[in-house]
């Protein structure tokens, strides 16, 4: 099975607390090695055209990064490219091994991107300049668009900021979709894989959303499959 792009929410730890986040309250929790693999195995994944790394503050878990890389290594997974967006505060060798082992497992590398927040929300909470300057000495990075309130995404705390400025009937309160037939009409969306194990159709929710709008959960024996859950789908 070939996914075309998968979100790996490695952990939900944070080193901000950016009055926008869409995730809500950062919570101390980081995916196990275990998560990743059953998802792999089980659904029997053999590329993905894009993986992207999120929490959280992605960096924070360097280790379940590279621990995916070598999960689809060991599995003949091959990846296209990837996607990953930092806050600018975390920089180390550890930062550089992984980025580098990253980049050189995937296999088309046109798109890959690290994206580095670029806005009032973090750089209130301690952007450092000379953290940002050195990642942006790979090629693959570049600066986000600065956000504009309007454009504030209408979960967790971002609720707050929405109701506050009138925007919350626009179209920034995310609509999660659950009824796919086949996998077809579900790779036109991004997977998501929370730390909890939920597979979910929507990057954009909170982590209070996220349990109710799964689409299943890889423990579940009734339902721990896309196979299983379009299966279910059809009665």
């Amino acid at each position: 099975m070939e996914i075309y792009n998968l979100c790996v929410e490695v952990t939900r730890r944070c080193n901000m607390q950016c009055e926008h986040c869409l995730r809500g309250d950062a919570q101390n929790k980081d995916i196990k090695d275990y998560v990743m693999s059953k998802f792999l195995t089980s659904n029997k994944i053999t590329y993905i055209s894009t993986v992207t790394f999120t929490g959280g503050e992605p960096f924070l878990n360097l280790e379940s990064i590279n621990n995916f890389i070598d999960l689809c290594k060991n599995l003949d997974i091959g990846i296209g490219s990837f996607y990953i967006a930092t806050n600018g505060k975390t920089y180390s060798n550890e930062v550089l091994n992984t980025m580098l082992k990253l980049y050189s497992y995937c296999d088309d590398n046109e798109i890959s991107q690290l994206h580095i927040s670029n806005d009032i929300y973090h750089s209130n909470e301690g952007q450092e300049q000379e953290i940002i300057n050195k990642l942006m000495l790979f090629r693959f990075t570049s600066l986000k668009d600065e956000l504009d309130y309007k454009h504030v995404i209408a979960e967790g705390r971002g609720v707050e900021i929405a109701e506050l400025n009138g925007t919350i009937d626009n179209a920034r309160i995310i609509k999660a979709e659950k009824n796919f037939k086949d996998f077809e009409e579900l790779n036109e969306y991004t997977i998501y894989l929370n730390v909890d194990g939920d597979v979910l159709s929507e990057c954009d929710l909170s982590y209070e959303r996220q349990s109710e709008e799964k689409l299943f959960n890889i423990f579940n024996p009734k339902c721990c499959t896309f196979e299983m859950f379009f299966k279910n789908n059809e009665k």
